[in-house]
């Protein structure tokens, strides 16, 4: 399993630099991937701030990016001792 990294993410959505956007590519189309919660806060940072996305947009954004990478949370409460 590859663990996705900010980097790899905004290079694909960019596709700023098209070399390293098609090594993200095809690292997320053939590989098994997981994208961490704290990744996807780091890439809506630097959508908002660097590249001025604005709310509306940013608000969805982590929202499609789990649904994207196929993410699934299960939320479970901590058991009495």
């Amino acid at each position: 399993m590859v663990v996705l990294d900010a980097n790899v993410i905004l290079r694909y959505l960019l596709n700023d630099n098209e070399a390293m956007a098609k090594e993200a590519e095809n690292v997320i189309k053939t590989e098994v991937t997981m994208v961490p919660i704290e990744v996807i806060a780091e890439v809506v940072y630097v959508l908002k701030s660097v590249f001025s996305l604005n709310t509306a947009c940013t608000i969805k954004l982590p929202a499609l990016l789990m649904m994207f990478f196929g993410m699934l949370f299960r939320w479970t409460l901590p058991k009495n001792p």
